[in-house]
């Protein structure tokens, strides 16, 4: 059994795996980050830069430190050379179960025995990506939430009480809050909330009750929030809130418009506008309107 994690996998330079890596690695980490793609991780550091403004904005970092977290995380399309010593894996790719399952079993005989295998997702249960793992009782949810500095633990089918307690001990020595889900639930706890708000803010804009802006404006000025539904939708990206969509429409879940907010998403992704990790989505980016002053006068 592992007895201390040293040096954290992040499989995913994404825009998740970028936050998941600049956090590790600013908790004192060694901290590897493999994707399939030379691009993606050529760009990996420009969307850690994203992650560490808000950072530094909130106070949470100063800007040597998270210059000296991101030149350090090792990148690199090598699995062989990602695995080496690896302590825990995060697993933070694109929200397809099979995608997610091809990880696991890339990496279950090239990881050492020792190493924790998670997964960062946002809507599926981890029973459900098991295959192919023979490490469960060393398997489980890891979810991180943005921009709230929480991490919720959901077991597999076979998670051990010592895998979720290195779990939670791991989250709070990078700064956030681990919640423990004790009931298996597609959405967790945050998902399932910020969707519910989240959504609605793209329902209004989509029936054109009123402009993006003035959406994000009614939640920012009367909650006194840095930002109102459609600004935190770009930074989970567009081309992953369509997708949600269309599985709460197959849930049934009532109350929605689907038709109407799938069109006018798809606009935005046809024009490749998917947010912060395109650089524009309902704002562009690096400095988005709600972000500067005068927006809430």
């Amino acid at each position: 059994m592992l007895e201390r994690i040293a040096k954290v996998l992040v499989v995913g330079a994404g825009t998740m795996g970028a936050q998941i890596s600049l956090d590790c690695a600013l908790a004192g980490y060694d901290v590897t980050v493999w994707d399939v793609s030379d691009q993606a991780l050529e760009s990996l550091a420009q969307r850690q830069q994203i992650w560490a403004a808000w950072q530094i904005e909130k106070g949470t970092a100063a800007r040597e430190e998270t210059a000296a977290a991101i030149a350090k995380i090792e990148k690199t399309a090598d699995p062989r050379k990602a695995a080496l010593d690896a302590d825990l894996l995060i697993e933070a790719v694109f929200e397809e179960i099979n995608t997610k399952r091809e990880v696991f079993v890339r990496f279950e005989d090239l990881c050492p025995a020792r190493t924790v295998f998670t997964t960062n997702t946002s809507t599926l249960l981890p029973r459900d990506m098991e295959t192919g793992v023979r490490r469960r009782p060393q398997f489980c949810a890891f979810h991180f939430n943005w921009p709230k500095t929480v991490i919720e633990i959901m077991r597999g089918s076979e998670t051990s009480d010592e895998t979720v307690d290195m779990l939670q001990e791991f989250a709070r020595s990078i700064g956030y809050l681990p919640i423990y889900i004790r009931k298996e639930y597609p959405g967790f706890i945050h998902a399932a909330l910020f969707g519910a708000w989240a959504i609605t803010g793209v329902q209004l804009a989509a029936q054109g009750v009123a402009s993006i802006e003035d959406i994000d404006r009614a939640w920012m000025r009367g909650d006194d929030a840095p930002f109102g539904p459609l600004g935190a939708l770009d930074a989970v990206g567009l081309d992953l809130v369509i997708m949600i969509l269309a599985k709460m429409k197959a849930s049934g879940i009532p109350g929605f418009n689907y038709e109407a907010m799938s069109s006018f998403l798809r606009g935005y992704i046809d024009r490749g506008e998917l947010g912060v990790k395109t650089g524009k989505g309902f704002y562009t980016y690096p400095n988005p309107a709600f972000r500067q002053d005068g927006f809430l006068k």
